[in-house]
């Protein structure tokens, strides 16, 4: 007896699954588990997703029972969301792309932690900026104060003290 297969056509590139690895990805709860879901219903027997065709391999291979691979020339923080959007755990990595997913992970919450770093001063210096030109005097002097000591580029004070 021949198994079901169905066909999924990712980006305009086809791909027949059987209903094994079908049944596998509806088990999990993610957005591709309910588009397979949503079309049980649908006449015609093509699933159709806008995914990286490219990187829709490796995620096959991860569910026909091969090792989880990030495709080279393919961004990490691209791999991480095809992985999210089918339902599977980074952990699953391959050991030999683990540590280039892991580094990109880090440095991208060193990045997001240098960002909001550089918003929340940006936001004190508007802050400080406002309070010297208020009306009450010992606010402005603390202000002037703050900004010669923390923002060595607002004032030629600043840049003389600094």
């Amino acid at each position: 007896m021949e198994e079901k297969r169905i066909e999924i056509d990712v980006n305009g590139k086809k791909f027949k699954i059987s209903q094994d690895i079908v049944d596998k990805i509806t088990l999990s709860d993610c957005e591709a588990s309910k588009i397979f879901l949503d079309k049980k219903s649908a006449e015609d027997n093509v699933v159709y997703f806008e995914r990286n065709e490219g990187l829709f391999g490796s995620i096959l291979s991860y569910y026909q029972g091969r090792t989880l691979h990030v495709p080279s020339g393919f961004c990490p923080g691209e791999f991480k969301d095809e992985l999210k959007f089918w339902g599977i755990d980074p952990k699953h990595l391959s050991k030999c792309c683990m540590g280039q997913f892991i580094t990109f992970c880090d440095d991208q919450d060193v990045l997001q932690i240098l960002e909001d770093d550089q918003i929340k001063k940006e936001k004190n210096k508007t802050e400080l900026k406002t309070r010297k030109e208020s009306e009450g005097m010992w606010k402005c002097i603390q202000a002037k104060g703050w900004l010669v000591l923390e923002e060595p580029s607002t004032s030629i004070p600043a840049k003389v003290c600094t």
